[in-house]
């Protein structure tokens, strides 16, 4: 969905698009009128490519849910590449709603969320992320417990931790706020590096509000 609405973005062709579609072509077509020269070059790249640029570092849960309707022959095709219109067809069904992503590098401390989004070891990032808030949801049970504003505020630390005990997505709540400023894209992108099941993008949504923890605490995550 998020190739064909930047398409329809770079078309123009969404004031009376409806549903999800017409939603996230909208979406793509304000963040277009933003958008540096090179970045609308860029989206009219990826539009035209039959597969999206860094799919090695979708998580496999994605690559096998969007294979699962389809022939034997897509397979083969993602990971072999195209070699006519036929698996160009394929190759753009099964990558629909699979977003571009950057390529993955090897460093310890996200400077922002697009680095977050290519850094090589995402998962473990945010379990060191999630670890924290944990910790200091634990901590406020104690009397005279101390204060560590700069992980949020002790009302959404709680929540963030509410209702599961993984790790990676007690982290994904706690950037969710940074998410939320980012857009539509990047909550997809930062969702299909991690499993399918995690359901991140809804676990984004639902705690894109409330005071987020500093970054400066979120990039070094990895040091604790």
């Amino acid at each position: 969905m998020i190739e064909v609405a930047r398409a329809l973005a770079l078309a123009g062709s969404v004031a009376r698009l409806g549903g999800p579609l017409g939603e996230a072509a909208r979406a793509a077509h304000r963040e277009l009128a933003q958008a540096s020269r090179s970045t609308r070059a860029s989206w009219l790249a990826d539009v035209r490519a039959p597969l999206p640029a860094g799919l090695r570092a979708v998580h496999p849960s994605w690559i096998e849910a969007a294979l699962a309707p389809l022939p034997a022959r897509a397979r083969d095709v993602l990971a072999a590449g195209p070699r006519d219109s036929i698996d160009v067809w394929l190759a753009r069904w099964a990558c629909a709603e699979l977003p571009p992503l950057p390529a993955l590098r090897d460093d310890r401390r996200p400077g922002s969320l697009a680095d977050a989004i290519a850094m090589a070891r995402l998962a473990e990032w945010l379990t060191a992320v999630g670890r924290a808030q944990l910790a200091y949801a634990a901590s406020l049970a104690a009397p005279g417990a101390p204060r560590r504003d700069e992980l949020g505020a002790a009302r959404d630390v709680i929540a963030r931790c509410r209702g599961t005990l993984d790790l990676r997505v007690i982290g994904a709540r706690a950037v969710a706020p940074y998410v939320r400023d980012a857009g539509a894209l990047t909550a997809r992108q930062l969702a299909v590096r991690l499993p399918r099941e995690l359901a991140l993008e809804a676990e984004l949504r639902g705690h894109a509000t409330g005071a987020a923890p500093r970054w400066d605490a979120l990039r070094t995550a990895l040091d604790g």
